[in-house]
């Protein structure tokens, strides 16, 4: 994917490929390796944020973990 954005306005790229098969042939003979992936229903989202949503909200601040 290539998508030319302003780089002051913050965006996302998500990518959801929910199935995937990947298949792996040997043929004894010759030694051959043949390699099959098959994604389905891949969905691909790039979402910029439009300049009237104002500036992004502070992340949550996360306490430090309990240590074992």
């Amino acid at each position: 994917m290539k998508r030319e954005i302003q780089p002051d306005i913050p965006h996302e790229v998500t990518v959801v490929i929910p199935r995937a098969e990947m298949r792996k042939k040997i043929d004894r003979t010759s030694g051959k390796v043949e390699y099959e992936i098959i994604y389905s229903s891949i969905t691909v989202v790039h979402a910029p944020r439009h300049p009237l949503a104002g500036p992004p909200s502070q992340p949550p601040k996360i306490p430090p973990g309990k240590e074992d």
